[in-house]
């Protein structure tokens, strides 16, 4: 079944931030089947009676599945009603609904109140998103400083777009002081975990060409960061 979050993050996908060049990255997700009656049914039956995951994968199926279903109102009411039971999938998927007017009125502030329920119950692409839009609002350092936090979440659980973000924090100094070492070990950890290098772009990487003793501290900072995600994962 085809995730909510795919539709959604493909209006979001590849755009650089205006002034400091993160991005988000589309996911593959599996195409969603054939339509099934008797599945649809029962799906129906377990949402009305209160099963988070039913009503998350309800709401779904309503926002982006076949178009004889569709109905993006009705499917941003059964996410919420998951959301409200603090399934994360949904909250996340209820963000990237109001951040995209998607089946709601555009909301950036209700966004982000369900991006960061989400986000707090450790959910990576909530994290990245949150940071993305905390790094986007450019009304205050406090914005930049509550995006590092997020993409820096992120990116300890090994999500490459996050990992990406964080370096061109560090790049330009956005929230933390300005590292050229950590923007470059972090653009080359985020190489090496992401399932679709062809959307990341040099052009937005670290741009210097390290010294011998900078090779020596990038690699060591590598080998933190690998052993900060190998722990997080266990």
């Amino acid at each position: 079944m085809i995730d909510l979050s795919m539709r959604i993050r493909i209006l979001l996908t590849f755009p650089l931030l205006t002034f400091i060049g993160c991005e988000k990255e589309m996911e593959i997700e599996d195409p969603i089947p054939e339509k099934q009656p008797p599945a649809m049914d029962t799906l129906r039956k377990q949402a009305v009676a209160g099963h988070a995951e039913a009503q998350m994968q309800l709401g779904e199926i309503l926002i982006g599945g076949p178009l004889e279903d569709r109905n993006e109102t009705t499917g941003v009411m059964w996410l919420r009603l998951a959301a409200e039971q603090g399934l994360s999938s949904a909250q996340y998927a209820l963000g990237e609904s109001f951040l995209n007017g998607i089946g709601v009125t555009k909301d950036e502030d209700e966004a982000i109140k369900w991006l960061t329920l989400s986000a707090e119950q450790g959910k990576a692409m909530a994290q990245n998103v949150l940071g993305w839009v905390m790094a986007n609002r450019g009304d205050g350092d406090d914005n930049f400083t509550a995006a590092v936090h997020w993409f820096r979440a992120a990116a300890n659980q090994g999500y490459a777009v996050a990992q990406a973000n964080l370096s061109t924090m560090y790049r330009d100094g956005k929230g933390v002081r300005r590292n050229k070492v950590l923007a470059y070990s972090w653009w080359e950890i985020a190489l090496e975990y992401t399932e679709n290098i062809q959307s990341f772009h040099k052009k937005d990487g670290p741009n210097f060409n390290p010294t011998g003793e900078e090779l020596k501290e990038i690699e060591w900072e590598k080998s933190k960061i690998r052993k900060t995600i190998n722990k997080k994962a266990k």
